[in-house]
Parts: structure tokens; sequence; C-alpha cells
């Protein structure tokens, strides 16, 4: 998409390419994109091809299904999501259950350097087993672990054979369907989750001095990354490209969208401002179906850290990079270590 970014600077908000034989249309900016996600939703209702997951999920689950399919299963999610307490008390008091074991783990380092990745996966990977399963795993629990080794491995999860026999008639519950839905559940409520909350760690120990806002954190709203970047939609034989970064860079909603700044979401008294241009979740029949439950988890997890640790970067802070590393699933942040010490 760094092309179509230049294109857009001579083109406009629609440009047109071509991928190969395949068309490709790339919308931009926020007036574009809301206009074809909320305005147009439902001409906008497809996921579009993918030649990768067509060919291993067979257009089953809530990710990459279409039509009425995809509208059954992201009613059904949705419904089950809030019976099962996201957005209640009860699924707070999961989450702040699951930040006291990362606590834990989190002390048992004693102030050594390591990789954040796993603990906090395994956190909130926990979080959906206690929603979907309605049971919690101890970090070192076999049957857990081998489940987390699936989930970081991306490509494992989609090669996975399913072998399960599909149930007569037009339901669009089958097994089938219930399973790869809950591994897009655990994928997405994991990893998306997970980078997030690397990436806020990672920028504090490149800016310790935003540390101290601890002091605030009622008012913390943390950025929360799409399992994908780029929401793809197909219209009559043409691929959509909703590109999401082109909200948070640019000039009119941010003054230095290419610099870390934290005042791009505070008013002059330092209360949080919301920015029309920020749209972690996507917009419309788009939006993400575990919204509320990811950021009950980013604001539990993040402020409980912050609560009871100070950060120590184990490089000098000129030398942590903030650029992501490109996936096919999404930008995920480089991998670092770090040193926690008990307030």
């Amino acid at each position: 998409m760094c092309l179509c970014g230049d294109r857009r600077e001579k083109y406009g908000p629609v440009v047109t390419l071509y991928f190969g034989a395949e068309r490709v249309v790339a919308l931009f900016g926020y007036e574009t994109i809301k206009e074809a996600l909320i305005g147009h939703g439902n001409e906008f209702a497809s996921s579009g091809n993918l030649p990768l997951f067509d060919n291993v999920k067979k257009g089953q689950g809530i990710v990459f299904s279409n039509g009425d399919r995809w509208k059954k299963l992201r009613r059904f999610t949705l419904t089950t999501l809030r019976d099962f307490g996201m957005g209640k008390r009860s699924n707070e008091e999961s989450i702040q259950e699951e930040a006291q074991c990362l606590l834990e783990k989190l002390r048992d380092t004693q102030g050594k350097p390591f990789d954040p990745t796993f603990l906090l996966s395994c956190a909130l990977s926990n979080v959906i087993c206690a929603t979907v399963f309605g049971n919690q795993y101890d970090y070192d629990d076999k049957k857990f672990l081998q489940m987390m080794k699936l989930i970081n491995d991306a490509f494992a999860i989609l090669r996975s054979p399913w072998g399960q026999e599909e149930q007569s008639g037009t339901s669009e519950f089958t097994i089938d369907n219930l399973l790869v839905s809950t591994v897009d559940l655990f994928f997405a409520g994991t990893e998306s989750s997970s980078s997030t909350l690397r990436y806020g760690l990672l920028i504090l120990l490149k800016y310790p001095e935003v540390e101290d806002i601890r002091a605030h954190l009622l008012m913390t709203k943390l950025i929360h990354l799409q399992l994908i970047e780029i929401l793809l939609c197909s219209m009559q034989g043409t691929t959509v490209h909703f590109v999401l970064t082109s909200l948070l860079h640019n000039n009119k909603g941010f003054a230095n969208p290419q610099e870390f700044d934290p005042h791009h979401f505070l008013n002059e008294d330092g209360t949080f401002k919301r920015s029309d241009d920020f749209m972690p979740f996507s917009a419309g029949k788009w939006i993400c179906v575990g919204e509320g439950l990811a950021r009950a988890e980013i604001f539990l997890f993040f402020s409980t850290i912050l609560q009871n640790f100070t950060l120590k970067a184990v490089k000098p802070r000129e030398a942590i990079d903030l650029s992501p590393l490109f996936s096919s699933v999404g930008n995920i942040p480089r991998p670092y270590q770090l040193c926690v010490f008990p307030r």
C-alpha cells in the first residue's frame, strides 16, 4: 500500500491499480472510508476472495465468509459473546483475575530481561478460553501450550485439517463453521490485542517520561491493531481496499502524524479527546465483533502492569525500533526484551 499512498497524493482518495490481472481500488481518508463502510455498508459487506484463505477455510468462519453465511455467523457471534459476558462486569472480573496471574509471572522474572510476547499471548488467550470454554488454564498446561503454539504459528492454524463431516441441509451452523469461527476468535482475540500491548510497552520503553501518566490511567486509550490492516471487499470483480492506516497518517486529523505525540488525543486540560480519524475497530458492518472485549482487555492489562511495575529497557532508547514487522495478516512489533521491577 506504500505505492497506493504515493498515488493518493497525486490522484486523490480513490485510486485504481492492477495487481497482475486483478483490478484493485484503494480508498483513503476518513470521509471516503466512512462513506463506503457506513453510508454504503451493504454494498461493501463482502470480504472478497483471498486464495490462501479460501483454499484452507473453504469460506467457513466469521472472518472470510460472505453473504448470508457471514451475516448469520456474525449475528450469532455477537449475541453469544454478549451472552457470555462481553461488556459486562463478570467479563471484567475474569480479565482482572487473569491480570493477577500475569502479574505473578512477571514477578517471577525477578528483574531479568525477557520477551513479553509469550506471557501476554497466554494471558489474552486465557481470557478467550474463559469466554468460549468457561475455563482458564495454567500457563504450563500442556494442552494450553499446544494451543498457544498453533495460535502463534498462523500457517499451522490455516493448514490444520478439520476432517469433520458436514451436516446436511442449508444451515450455516455446522461443525466446520463452529470450529473455524472458534479459531478466528482465538487468533484475532489473541494476536491483535497482544500486539497492541507489546507496542504499548515498547513505546513506554522508548519514551519513559510518558510512564508518568499512570496516575491518570482512567483516561488511557490505546490503539487496537486489527487482525488485518486492510479490509477487502469485492464489487463486480473489483477488490476494494480500505486503507485504515491512511486515517492515522494525515495532517488534517493529527498535527504530527509521523511522530509519537499523546497530545493528538488530549484536550488542553489533559482530558481524553476523541478523534474521527481514529478508527481502530473499523466501522459499519465491518466493526470488530470483539471490540468490547478488546477495549476491556487492553485497558485492564496495561493499567495493571503500570500500577505494579516499573519498566526498564534493555537497550538505549535511541536504539529501540518502533517500525513494525510486516506479516501476511498485519503489522506486528519487532521482538524485544525488557525488565520489570515491582513498585
